[in-house]
């Protein structure tokens, strides 16, 4: 689903991204609400985001996106600005990557401490 437009609704959270309710949805191509969704600009920057529905906001179109004024500063970009960005499923991988790469030092060592917890119970079966 490519986007055109990235608005900023004013009940969007940190963690949440506005999308048009003809996304939301269980069919082909739609996300279920509070999917995890990658949303990548022109620049190379990406977010995760959980997807949910629009508000009731008038102008919010089928080709905007809304996300908070954090979101905006992670992605490298002003609220004012028109970009073209990509919104698709993020997958576990996604996540993964996305999470040890974060701008916040507690998400990246919560990651850290969560994988090095998983390989030494992997570990651990075999000792």
């Amino acid at each position: 689903m490519k986007q055109t437009k990235l608005l900023h609704p004013n009940n969007v959270d940190n963690e949440s991204a506005r999308i048009a309710n003809k996304y939301i949805g269980f069919g082909k191509g739609q996300f279920r609400r509070h999917t995890s969704i990658l949303i990548k600009v022109e620049n190379g920057k990406k977010i995760i985001r959980k997807a949910k529905g629009n508000p009731g906001i008038k102008e919010f179109k089928h080709s905007h996106v809304g996300l908070s004024y954090e979101s905006y500063a992670e992605l490298g970009i002003r609220p004012t600005d028109n970009a073209n960005v990509e919104v698709r499923r993020a997958n576990f991988l996604d996540s993964y990557l996305y999470r040890l790469s974060h701008p916040d030092s507690d998400i990246r060592n919560q990651q850290i401490t969560i994988t090095i917890a998983a390989l030494f119970s992997i570990v651990s079966l075999f000792f």
